[in-house]
């Protein structure tokens, strides 16, 4: 087996590769094509496992040896599944590895919006100013009996209205599955609702949908039309899904008090982006699902994957096209060790953020 780590900008699991894996390391920008000499060291491998970089059917032309594809995170618009899919290469990725930390992050942008707290430390930073910083304090709100609108009920949805519930917040949600964690919601008393009603009822919405011809500019100029004046829009799914200029126009005008952009139209982001410098907004550079003990975590989880169907003919977990091995078993085989490996990233956590120190002296 020789495998293929193919990275973004940002490249933290590449000192955790296996020394027991011939393996071959490539960076490509989603906005960049491979060079020849790329494609070529590509063709050689059997899998790839990829971090916000993008697989398009240019490169899985070039590799006519290649099984299998594995993401680092639950994300895979980057990857062109259809073409895979006609050369019947698995794509999986790694769902649920990084809802917990996505939710968290969901939450503390909730909670941030909700208290005003950006505001108030900017205004403390800009030079002590305390009646400054008092005065940005007394337009902070609270959470509890507000009304959390959650645009997706999924694996990071659900655990976010779990947060959210435990701040004395009301949940309704929207999702086109209507059994979408069903317990979760019974247990919450979560209500499901349309993407109107949600929009019309919610005091903040926090969106959690994938990308897709369907829910590409999901939340546009009609939808903020129909939201709450003084709404908080919070967005760590996928850039796309809020229109940004609708954005930008309902921060102008107050129809939205506030928002928390993780995720760009493009990234990384163009200083033309139209939330750049809008008012009362704060924006992230995409690291809501970001964190070491994560990053050790889904690395071990992915990597175990790859062996499991390349090199013991397994059913690897999470296969996002099962139609490209159409004979393949559904059931996927056992991830004990690997789990158990991933449940103490410590040792290999301390590793990686001392071979961080050496690269930046």
């Amino acid at each position: 087996m020789k495998l293929a780590f193919i990275h973004g900008p940002m490249r933290e699991e590449v000192h955790m590769l296996p020394r027991d894996v011939p393996f071959v390391v490539v960076e490509c920008r989603k906005d960049a094509a491979y060079g020849a000499e790329q494609l070529r060291r590509l063709s050689e491998c059997d899998a790839f496992y990829v971090t916000a970089a993008p697989v398009t059917a240019q490169v899985l032309e070039a590799c006519p040896g290649l099984k299998m594809i594995q993401t680092s995170g639950t994300g895979y618009d980057g990857i062109d599944i259809a073409a895979a899919t006609a050369r019947g290469i698995l794509c999986c990725n790694n769902a649920d590895t990084n809802s917990g930390r996505s939710a968290d992050f969901a939450m503390l942008s909730t909670l941030s919006l909700i208290r005003n707290y950006i505001p108030t430390v900017t205004a403390m930073k800009g030079g002590l100013d305390w009646e400054a910083a008092r005065h940005e304090g007394i337009a902070a709100l609270e959470t509890e009996g507000k009304t959390l609108g959650i645009l997706g009920f999924g694996d990071i949805g659900h655990k976010l209205a779990l947060r959210a519930q435990g701040f004395g917040m009301r949940i309704i949600y929207c999702d086109i599955n209507a059994h979408a964690h069903r317990a979760t919601a019974q247990k919450l008393g979560a209500k499901r609702v349309g993407l109107d009603t949600l929009c019309s009822r919610a005091d903040v919405i926090s969106v959690h949908v994938p990308l897709d011809e369907h829910t590409h500019h999901m939340l546009g100029a009609r939808e903020f039309a129909l939201m709450k004046d003084g709404v908080f829009i919070v967005c760590t799914a996928r850039g796309g899904i809020v229109d940004e200029l609708a954005l930008r126009r309902a921060l102008d005008s107050g129809k939205v008090a506030g928002a928390a952009i993780d995720v760009f139209s493009m990234e990384p982001i163009s200083p033309d982006n139209p939330l750049v410098g809008a008012p009362c907004v704060c924006l992230t550079p995409h690291v809501a699902s970001r964190g070491r003990e994560g990053v050790v975590r889904s690395f071990h989880l992915g990597i175990a994957n790859i062996r499991d169907f390349i090199q013991r003919g397994r059913t690897p977990a999470n296969i996002l096209n099962p139609e490209a091995r159409p004979g393949l078993p559904k059931k996927a085989g056992p991830r004990k060790k690997a789990m158990k490996k991933a449940a103490r990233p410590a040792p290999m956590i301390a590793r990686m953020a001392a071979k961080q120190k050496a690269m930046r002296r």
